[in-house]
């Protein structure tokens, strides 16, 4: 992700790439056939950044943003939510 290399479609799809370990740190299994686990990017190169340090730093944010989904997602048409869980498990 060099400024001004001209490769934006590049950039995003090595962001995207590595940002698919967030999905790996927070699913299991992650990336099956029938998961639907898809990182979208966009990328302007407009600043000059390691590559790793981002993609790092977006691994960190899918998997974050994962986890509170699912701590945070409520009961719905009978699917039982894991903070439903959690309540009913907490009652004496």
């Amino acid at each position: 992700m060099q400024k001004g290399d001209g490769d934006q479609r590049g950039c995003a799809r090595r962001l995207a790439t590595i940002s698919q370990d967030g999905i790996a740190r927070a699913v299991r299994p992650a990336h099956t056939a029938f998961d639907g686990d898809t990182i979208f990017s966009m990328a302007t190169c407009q600043k000059e950044a390691d590559p790793n340090a981002v993609g790092a730093l977006a691994a960190e944010a899918v998997e974050g943003a994962m986890v509170r989904a699912v701590a945070q997602a409520s009961s719905l048409c009978g699917f039982i939510s894991y903070s439903d869980i959690l309540k009913k498990a907490a009652q004496p």
